[in-house]
Parts: structure tokens; sequence; C-alpha cells
């Protein structure tokens, strides 16, 4: 009984901090999203920087969810023990652990296709060859 009281209080502790944390990620991730790709190179180092700010601010998150993820499988684990497998806290928990996995794996893979998106737009942007068409263009 004791073990099932601790693994709840992690639960929940973990529990809070992601919820917390994890709209705030979701923002700044938003944030790289809405701002598309600058046409010049200080605008695409602004948008390396937020989205640089981003990626370390998920690999933080990726942390805590990790915790959060074994806290939750835990908790489902002693509760079960006690033989409390068909409870709402089991299923509430359950849900919350998957429900928030899979919101922390769409930040993951848009901060991801927005690095890369960046940095190939920065390596178009210093390449000599599409600098001369710009500027021919442009005349």
């Amino acid at each position: 009984m004791d073990s099932a009281v601790v693994c709840c209080n992690h639960y929940d502790q973990l529990a809070e901090e992601v919820c917390r944390t994890l709209p705030d990620v979701e923002s700044l991730v938003d944030q790289c999203e809405a701002s598309g790709i600058a046409d010049s190179e200080s605008g695409l180092q602004r948008q390396l920087d937020l989205v640089t700010l981003a990626a370390n601010r998920v690999a933080g998150l990726g942390k805590v969810m990790s915790e959060f993820d074994r806290a939750g499988t835990m908790t489902v684990q002693a509760l079960t023990d006690l033989e409390i497998t068909d409870s709402d806290r089991v299923h509430t928990i359950q849900q919350d652990v998957e429900t928030t996995k899979s919101r922390f794996t769409a930040v993951q893979q848009s901060t991801s296709e927005q690095q890369k998106l960046v940095n190939a737009a920065l390596v178009q942007l210093q390449d000599p060859s599409h600098n001369l068409a710009v500027l021919l263009n442009w005349v």
C-alpha cells in the first residue's frame, strides 16, 4: 500500500510538471511554424535561434516525459498489485500518459522538421550560385 501511495505521489508531481511545461513548448514550436521561412540571412538566423531554443526545450521535456511515462507504468503496476486494475484512476493514468506522449511526439516531429527547413534555407542562402541567381533576378 505504501508503495502505491509513493508511486501515485511521484506520478502526480510529474503529471503536474508536464501539464505546466508541455503547453509552453507547444506554443514555442507553433511560433516556429507560424513564422515561415525568412528570405534574409538575419531572418534565418533569428529563426534558427528560435528553432534551437525550441529543440532545447523539447529535449529537456523529453527527459521529464520519460520519467512521467515510467512513473505512470509503475503507478499502474502498484495499483494492479493491490488488485485495483479496473478503476477510474488506472484508466485515467493510462489515457493521460498516452495522450501526453502523442502530443510530445508531435512537438518533437515539428521541431525536427523546422530545424531541417531552416538549415536547408541557410545552406541555400549561402550558396554562391543561388545568390547570383537572386541578384540577376533583381537586376
